[in-house]
């Protein structure tokens, strides 16, 4: 069954022709998270308003208006939040009852050889593991990827408008970021997918066990079967502890950039704020908006994750 989609244009293709039944729903929940990031990429902007009116000792009248914006924003946002969230993972359960259907129709075309060759525990695991994996790419992680993309032009945009230098320093350390998630993904995929076939069959030999669980006994054969199901179980494991460092690898990789791209921010702003190049205010809202970019560019390692766990299924259920 592994032969069909094998590249990532073939996964693409099939995503695209599952979402394609629930395309509005899909373009109406990914509409509200483009505007979820909008709103949230006006906080930081009304916060400079604020702060730069006390500086100018104007009336407390305007602090009170940013402030009650900030709140009427964040309550519009939460909204926008709810249904994003709501539309898009709603339809994600629909690709998925649609995949698992279209496996088991597969499964019902397919020869009485096929079946002497693949273990029914295997089966199993690819209807429902690895089904979930890929409905986890259409859902939350087309939800977050487009959420956090829109953050990031929205962030962007804002940074160059408040202080082109300091943008500047940003989009050179950003390619450094960017480097570290692809390489980490890479390393990803190929354990996710060594993880799932090592899952496969351990569902298999449980299947297998309790299936002829009577033969066994009847043979005697219990230290025989506990011993190789041990063995299969350890293969698991290191599989999965495979994963787990390479996961573990990620993020202190990935914060030990942010930090070091942070302090730089830091000390060159500092200096602006200082020599009067920039306003308090305009340096303040340009930490928020890096503050906004750091949770989407982690995010966007969660996603390559789930984008890599699902690859890894797709080709599994391909």
């Amino acid at each position: 069954m592994n032969n069909a989609h094998e590249n990532g244009n073939g996964y693409f293709a099939s995503l695209k022709a599952a979402m394609s039944p629930y395309r509005k729903r899909l373009a109406f929940g990914l509409t509200t998270a483009a505007l979820f990031a909008g709103l949230d990429a006006l906080g930081p902007l009304l916060l400079r308003f604020a702060i730069d009116s006390l500086r100018e000792n104007q009336p407390l009248f305007w602090l009170y208006l940013f402030s009650g914006l900030i709140i009427v924003i964040a309550a519009i946002s939460g909204v926008f939040r709810f249904y994003m969230r709501n539309v898009v993972i709603g339809v994600s359960r629909w690709i998925e009852s649609d995949y698992r259907y279209k496996f088991f129709k597969k499964l019902l075309r397919l020869s009485p050889t096929f079946f002497d060759n693949h273990h029914t525990g295997d089966l199993m695991a690819r209807a429902t593991e690895d089904v979930e994996r890929v409905r986890m790419v259409s859902g939350p992680g087309l939800l977050y990827l487009t959420s956090t993309a829109m953050t990031l032009v929205f962030s962007a945009a804002m940074m160059f408008y408040l202080d082109l230098k300091l943008g500047l320093l940003v989009l050179i350390l950003a390619p450094l970021v960017g480097g570290a998630v692809l390489g980490v993904a890479s390393m990803l995929h190929r354990a996710n997918l060594a993880q799932q076939e090592a899952y496969g069959d351990l569902t298999s030999h449980v299947q297998e066990n309790i299936t002829g669980i009577r033969v066994i006994k009847s043979f005697v054969r219990e230290t025989y079967e506990s011993n190789k199901f041990k063995s299969v179980c350890e293969r698991y494991l290191h599989k999965s502890l495979d994963v787990a460092k390479i996961q573990a690898l990620f993020m202190p990789l990935l914060m030990a950039l942010i930090g070091s791209g942070v302090l730089c921010i830091l000390w060159i702003g500092g200096k602006r704020v200082v020599s009067g190049a920039i306003s308090l205010g305009d340096f303040i809202a340009f930490m928020g908006y890096l503050s906004l970019m750091t949770w989407p560019m982690i995010a966007l390692g969660w996603v390559t994750h789930l984008y890599q766990r699902g690859k890894a299924s797709h080709h599994r259920l391909s």
